[in-house]
């Protein structure tokens, strides 16, 4: 009787999960980045994979170390060193070390990267107004302003 009863409660945490703001934001960033990557594809990035995207975005555009943009994307180091010399050797990012501190690693766009991040911001707007198209303009509208304001009030 008590395995039926967590059982139970387990299945209606299940269901009350699926309304959770985390889970919620974790499958529309998994959705938006899924979309993404499919337009790069679409575009001719072969060589990028989501995870990389992942890594692309949480890129400084004018450069940001290996450690910097490991915590912005909350990765290991040492897995976004690997997926940086996988861009690497892809043409998108040079890694360098930094002119202050030789043991800090640099990540830079390559032109290759900077096209790719001007597609990418271009990717994004049309599915920001095909997502508007989806929900309707002003519930997308409050949707952002909504996510900035919640992240505005750290």
């Amino acid at each position: 009787m008590q395995d039926a009863l967590e059982q139970a409660s387990f299945a209606s945490l299940e269901a009350d999960r699926q309304h959770n703001l985390r889970q919620l934001v974790l499958a529309v960033g998994r959705k938006v980045g899924g979309d993404v990557h499919e337009e790069l594809r679409a575009r001719g990035h072969h060589q990028i994979c989501s995870s990389h995207t992942t890594v692309l975005a949480n890129m400084a555009l004018s450069g940001s170390s290996i450690s910097e943009t490991a915590e912005r994307a909350g990765m290991t180091k040492q897995v976004l060193g690997r997926l940086a010399r996988e861009l690497d050797a892809a043409g998108y990012v040079n890694i360098e070390a930094s002119a202050n501190d030789a043991r800090v690693r640099v990540l830079t766009f390559t032109e290759k990267g900077r096209q790719l991040m001007r597609e990418s911001f271009d990717i994004m707007a049309d599915l920001q107004n095909r997502y508007a198209g989806k929900i309707g303009k002003d519930r997308f509208d409050a949707f952002v302003k909504g996510a900035e304001a919640l992240l505005a009030a750290r």
